[in-house]
Formats: structure tokens, C-alpha cells, sequence
């Protein structure tokens, strides 16, 4: 049936036969109700598009059925590595954080926590020097700004302002 078309061609159409029939067989079988013999026919539909593409692509690349376990023929050094380089990139991926190094933990600055060595205020380190403390506002009423210093009122217009007419 597919002899007359380029190797390439029967690919790309016994590709597009196997989309259509699987996206036929999975609308039909994820509905609520499943009709029996829609998904039968269905499902005989998707096999026969299968065979067909893994005859086209066998026919092409020599290769075989590219849908059964065993790797499309592939020999058992190459699937061996495969199966390596595919279990080291889950570790990487899915592995924990590595720990670096283990420091005890600063609670706080209190020194409810243990410093780690060599940081001030570990035991055998020199205590950081305190903080200097704010001053504190005089006592008294508070004395309003000069007026060069005050602001406008809010009634005034002010000069360039464009949102209020001076």
C-alpha cells in the first residue's frame, strides 16, 4: 500500500495516522462512560496505525518495532550505558542538598546559641565591642520650624506646581 511513496513520506503519514488514532482511542476511553465497542474498535485502530509506523520506520532505518521493550534494536553495550547515564542524572536531579560543612547554630546575639570558633563572643574569642547608643530627644515642648523652613499650607497655591493654578 505505502510502497509507491518515499521512504520519508510513509513515515510522516503513518506518524500522523498512529497521532490520529491514539488521540481518537485515548478520547474514547478517559470519557465517563466507556462505550465497550467504540473502545474495541478503537484500540484495534491504534494497533493497526502502530504496526504500520514501526513497519514504515523498519523498512527505512532498518531498525526495529520501535513500540517493544529491547531498545529498537540496540545492542547490549549501548543499552547498559544508557541505563548508567540515566540512573546518575536521577541522582543528580532528584538527590539531596550535600552538606558542606556542619557549624554549630547562632541562635542569637544574646548568646543563647553556641558561636561557631573564631567569631566574636565564642568561648576563648574577645567580646564585639557594644553599640553606641542613640541620643535621646531633649525634654520639653517640641518648637515648631522656622518659617522659611515650614511648609506650605495645603490652601496655597504653590509657584510652578502644575497641578494647582498659582
Amino acid at each position: 500500500m505505502m510502497s509507491t511513496m518515499s521512504k520519508p513520506k510513509q513515515i510522516k503519514r503513518a506518524r500522523k495516522q498512529l497521532v490520529k488514532a491514539l488521540e481518537k482511542h485515548a478520547e474514547i476511553v478517559s470519557a465517563d462512560a466507556v462505550p465497550m465497542k467504540k473502545a474495541q474498535r478503537a484500540a484495534a485502530r491504534l494497533a493497526e496505525a502502530a504496526t504500520e509506523y514501526a513497519r514504515a520506520v523498519e523498512q527505512k532505518t532498518g531498525l526495529g518495532n520501535p513500540f517493544t521493550s529491547g531498545g529498537g534494536g540496540l545492542d547490549e553495550s549501548t543499552l547498559r550505558s544508557l541505563s548508567a547515564e540515566r540512573d546518575e542524572l536521577a541522582k543528580i536531579r532528584t538527590g539531596g542538598i550535600p552538606v558542606l560543612e556542619e557549624r554549630p547554630l547562632v541562635l542569637n546575639a544574646t548568646g543563647d546559641g553556641e558561636a561557631p570558633e573564631g567569631t566574636p563572643g565564642a568561648p576563648g574569642q574577645p567580646e564585639p565591642p557594644a553599640a553606641p547608643e542613640a541620643p535621646t530627644p531633649p525634654e520639653g515642648p517640641a518648637t515648631p520650624a522656622p518659617p522659611s523652613q515650614a511648609p506650605p499650607p495645603a490652601d496655597d497655591p504653590v509657584e510652578g506646581d502644575p497641578v494647582r493654578p498659582v
